[in-house]
């Protein structure tokens, strides 16, 4: 008798977290998420984030059924604050409202994956890392980290691949700054944070974190963006998310991702992050960024 009551109140959370984040997924703060793609092979990022967190509640949830219930209240008014967060040193920084808002829904998302921590390749002051630990404050119930590696010395040298984009020390900023900032926000947590210094083709591959549920991605140049790439790609889960901050604005960063996709032979589908033109650094582009959700399919070629 009990067991029965235990399962009925559980199915009875699963239903109401799902139709709340269904509800949610189809309010018109996701509007700004309208994608851009002109082969038509893309599909619409509310419909696929509800998907996907749809099916993997029922695959390998959190186990603490909290999880459940905490994850409805990220509502639009909690998403329009995150984006005002303001750093001591870098104020609102450099990352348009489209983005840090898509960087919120993927964290999101990827919290009802029971396996995979957060991985941030590219901090620079620590906006995005800022929005990332405030979600995890606020609703992670199984105890996800996030692990930040940035060269604390700018973009490295660039290549042909870059077609002369990005210069060398450009972003720079400081492991100190980048934790002073986090600290007086209130969310420097050594118990999530691990900060690893260092270039990215000396410092991924090494690195001991095993399994990702969320990978975002914010080198900009073609090495920058390929050694992350190889080195945590193969640690991303099943149905984890994969987000690319540079792919419509610098040139080797797009040159990187559709070589290693191609050369694994990835067709998920690639979803755009469309820009406000008032709100980008660049106004001319459409979009900056893209995100897929990763299959099962990928095999390491």
């Amino acid at each position: 008798m009990l067991f029965a009551f235990s399962f009925i109140l559980l199915a009875f959370y699963l239903w109401e977290d799902l139709f709340v984040q269904t509800s949610e997924l189809a309010s018109p703060l996701f509007n700004y998420f309208t994608t851009n793609d002109t082969k038509g092979q893309d599909r619409d990022m509310i419909q696929e984030l509800s998907l996907h967190v749809r099916k993997s509640l029922f695959k390998g949830i959190c186990p603490n059924t909290t999880q459940f219930r905490s994850l409805k209240y990220l509502n639009e008014q909690y998403i329009t604050n995150l984006t005002l967060l303001y750093l001591p040193i870098g104020g609102y920084g450099i990352v348009s409202i489209p983005r840090k808002r898509a960087t919120a829904l993927l964290t999101k998302a990827a919290l009802t994956l029971s396996h995979g921590d957060i991985v941030e390749t590219g901090c620079y002051f620590g906006t995005s890392a800022s929005i990332i630990l405030q979600i995890l404050k606020d609703f992670d119930a199984c105890h996800k980290k996030i692990w930040v590696f940035d060269s604390f010395a700018g973009l490295p040298l660039s290549t042909k691949e870059d077609k002369y984009q990005g210069t060398q020390g450009l972003f720079h900023s400081t492991e100190e700054i980048f934790k002073q900032n986090l600290n007086q926000t209130g969310l420097y947590d050594e118990n999530r944070l691990i900060v690893t210094k260092g270039w990215f083709n000396e410092t991924c591959a090494p690195s001991p974190v095993q399994k990702i549920s969320f990978l975002r991605l914010d080198g900009d140049l073609y090495s920058s963006t390929w050694d992350a790439l190889v080195a945590f790609y193969h640690r991303v889960v099943p149905g984890g998310y994969i987000y690319v901050d540079d792919y419509g604005s610098f040139y080797g960063c797009k040159a990187a991702v559709d070589r290693f996709r191609t050369m694994h032979k990835i067709c998920d589908a690639i979803h755009y992050i469309n820009e406000v033109p008032m709100d980008s650094m660049r106004p001319s582009v459409t979009f900056e960024s893209i995100w897929w959700v990763k299959s099962t399919a990928y095999g390491r070629n």
